[in-house]
Order: structure tokens, then C-alpha cells, then sequence
């Protein structure tokens, strides 16, 4: 069966560790919307960290922090929406509070963070230290225990970067027995949203919603938080950096993403085949 709709991840997948979207990907992408297959992101990012690249992909929708909320890009509708309430917010923050880390919530389509979080970077593991010299679009707060308390409004979701690969493990142990959605997504990162936000079932949802079948969706991603987009996709597509249980559950591996495996895949897997 032909595909329609291609769901891709982004940190790791589409876009270089430098952060750049090359002109190659860029290309692919477009030639296969030319085709008239639809093309969208699946990532855990919000829209204010996504929207840097949307001049060079053309989509209609997107699906946003691991599944929590899909945008129409046209419209600015968000017709699907699964956010953590302000309660379940704190109680996350102070878990995570406890260890060496740096914290960014999700909320509002934006990330907040702590006053001075980017430098803070540099302490970290090399992806985490490279944030330091990229203009991001955070909103900084002082205190984000006091910017919880005051605020009454749902976040979206955390994303929490340790200093090492055991204290990621031990809030990882933690998180994993509370009511939440709890992944891990390399790069000593554990993402925290609603227990019902899931890139598959997101994807499940805006396929419906576009009357396209499953086996006519292509979904290309690279870590834990991808699995199950990948598992439910028509073919699902590996990256070549992805661990090793995430590239068993795939129909194909490429190569990894600062060798341009995303643009890999819509050459040879769809245009080439056309």
C-alpha cells in the first residue's frame, strides 16, 4: 500500500547534533509533499522550539511534546490536547528537584526554564552542552517551584536533562511507578507528560482525522520516546544512532542522522520506489 503520510521525529532524527536542518533533508521532504505525501514532525519539542525549521518543511499539521498536542500550522486550531494538571506539575518538579539536572517545562507551546539554564549547559554531556551556543526561545523564570505555584493553567510537559547517566536512572526508577507517561530519551533525558500522551496514539488520532490508514503512514525516529509511532506505523524507520531496542522493533535502519538517515529513507524508501 502507498504511503501518504510521513511522521518524523526531530533531536536525533531530522535534524543534525549541530542542530542544523541540511538542504538534503530539506529536499527530500519537499519532494515527497510534491508527490503528494503529507509530511509531518512528531517530536518531543514544542511548537516555539519546532517553528525555527518551519520554513523549510511544508506541513499543514504537527504533532508536539511526545504526543501531548497536535497543531493545525495553517489555522493555529490545537484540536488534541492531553496536558499534566498544575497539581501533578509540582509533585513532577519536585521529584525531579532532588538531583542534579537541569529542568524545562512545557507549557503554553513554549519551554520554561530556570535564569541562567543555558550557560548551566556546559556542565552537561556533550548534546545538553551544545544548548549553551544556540538562541533558543525559552522563557526564563527565577523560581520554577514558585512559577508552579502561582500558575493554574496545565503544562504540557518536562523535559529534564542529569548530570549523568545514574542519576537519570534513579528519577527515571522513580517516575516509572507514578500515573505518568515516563520515557527516555537519550542523552541522559527523561521526558515526563499525561498518561495518555503518545506519539503512536497521536499519530493514530491525526490519521483518522486525515483518513489515512495505518499501513499508509511511514514513521522515522531514533529513541524510546519514538517507539511506539514506530511500532505502529506502515514501515517504521530507525535511525542509525538509535539504541539497539529501538532498531530490533523497526522494518528498516538507515544511517544515523548527521548522515542525513532521514533524507536516506524518503529517497530511497518512497521516491526512488514512485
Amino acid at each position: 500500500m502507498a504511503i501518504k503520510l510521513v511522521a518524523a521525529d526531530m533531536d536525533g532524527t531530522l535534524i543534525h547534533n549541530n542542530q542544523v536542518l541540511t538542504s538534503r533533508t530539506e529536499k527530500a521532504v519537499r519532494d515527497i509533499c510534491d508527490k503528494g505525501i503529507k509530511f509531518i514532525l512528531n517530536t518531543g519539542r514544542s511548537n516555539s522550539e519546532s517553528e525555527l525549521y518551519y520554513d523549510q518543511l511544508p506541513m499543514d499539521y504537527s504533532i508536539f511534546a511526545n504526543g501531548t498536542y497536535i497543531l493545525n500550522l495553517k489555522t493555529g486550531e490545537c484540536p488534541y490536547y492531553l496536558p499534566i494538571t498544575p497539581e501533578d506539575a509540582k509533585i513532577i518538579y519536585d521529584i525531579y528537584a532532588q538531583f542534579d539536572c537541569l529542568i524545562f517545562i512545557q507549557g503554553d507551546h513554549w519551554v520554561y526554564t530556570t535564569e541562567g539554564a543555558q550557560e548551566e549547559c556546559r556542565r552537561f554531556p556533550e548534546y545538553i552542552k551544545g544548548l549553551a551556543t544556540i538562541d533558543l526561545p525559552y522563557r526564563y523564570e527565577p523560581d520554577l517551584r514558585k512559577f508552579l505555584e502561582k500558575r493554574t493553567e496545565p503544562v504540557e510537559k518536562f523535559h529534564v536533562s542529569f548530570i549523568n547517566h545514574d542519576q537519570a536512572t534513579e528519577a527515571y526508577a522513580i517516575l516509572k511507578d507514578l500515573p505518568f507517561a515516563v520515557v527516555w530519551c537519550g542523552h541522559y533525558c527523561v521526558e515526563v507528560s499525561n498518561p495518555g500522551a503518545d506519539k503512536g496514539l497521536a499519530l493514530k488520532w491525526l490519521g483518522e482525522k486525515l483518513g489515512i490508514k495505518r499501513e499508509e503512514i511511514m514513521a522515522i525516529g531514533d529513541s524510546g520516546n519514538d517507539r511506539s509511532m514506530i511500532e505502529y506505523a506502515g514501515i517504521g524507520v530507525a535511525m542509525g544512532n538509535s539504541p539497539e531496542s529501538i532498531k530490533e522493533i523497526a522494518d528498516y535502519v538507515v544511517p544515523s542522522n548527521d548522515e542525513d538517515g532521514a533524507a536516506w529513507a524518503l529517497e530511497e524508501l518512497l521516491l526512488k520506489k514512485q
